[in-house]
């Protein structure tokens, strides 16, 4: 017994059992706004949904995605290193970033050009992301999500190493959309691409985390690519869309 709490109270122990509070934390929040979403019980609905939504809704996000991570770094819980806050050499890392960069926006590039050329011409109107960019919106998910993933890093890293841990990291984040009911729900369904689209960008984060011990590089990577991709993609994509809707007008 005295072994167990000796364990718990050890720097190890008390980063698992943050992260493991902290993927519960997000189970219980989705799963309970699934429930009462689900239930007849509107007075519950009413109450929840403002929640979800506008500024509470991203005063909600901001505590969890970057407050708690923030927190476990304020108590020691974690460090900068594990995070990768404060890498040893840029010089290296900084090449890396940039072929990975080039790597992971020529797939997503590929894959998500090739989608949207089977869609129907109408369909293709309802990807938002084609229609505006709007660069604050992005910057402040790719800082949501590296502080995030970064964080769910950390305990791997400390327990396993660099390779198995950032890979378990990429795992532990997998597993956490898993408990979100509403992902579930729609995961043999038409209409995933933007969870695709997320999974991958962590797994190309968490490659290149590994290759450059650089949470900075990685976010500048995460952000390089989804500004360049949307771009792009906007670009090709609505003259090709307009002249469909033409020729089917006629």
């Amino acid at each position: 017994m005295a072994e167990l709490l000796a364990a718990l109270y050890d720097f190890r122990g008390q980063l698992v059992l943050w992260t493991g509070g902290y993927i519960l934390l997000y189970a219980l929040a989705s799963n309970l706004s699934f429930l009462i979403r689900e239930s007849a019980a509107t007075r519950w609905q009413r109450i929840i949904s403002p929640l979800e939504q506008g500024i509470p809704g991203a005063i909600l996000g901001f505590a969890f995605y970057i407050g708690l991570p923030y927190l476990a770094l304020l108590l020691g819980i974690t460090n900068p290193q594990l995070m990768g806050l404060l890498p040893q050499d840029w010089i290296p890392g900084l090449g890396i970033s940039i072929l990975f960069g080039l790597g992971g926006f020529f797939l997503l590039f590929v894959l998500w050009f090739f989608y949207l050329r089977s869609l129907r011409t109408r369909e293709v109107q309802k990807v938002n992301t084609l229609q505006s960019i709007n660069r604050f919106a992005t910057l402040w998910s790719v800082i949501q999500f590296q502080a995030h993933w970064a964080f769910l890093r950390s305990a791997p890293l400390l327990l396993f190493g660099e390779y198995h841990g950032v890979f378990l990291g990429f795992g532990l984040f997998l597993l956490e959309r898993g408990t979100n009911p509403y992902l579930r729900r729609g995961l043999f369904q038409e209409g995933q691409e933007k969870n695709l689209h997320i999974a991958s960008l962590a797994l190309i984060s968490a490659i290149a985390f590994y290759f450059t011990q650089n949470l900075w590089l990685t976010a500048a990577l995460h952000l390089a690519i989804e500004l360049s991709l949307w771009g792009l993609l906007r670009k090709i994509m609505i003259p090709y869309q307009e002249t469909n809707l033409q020729r089917v007008s006629a």
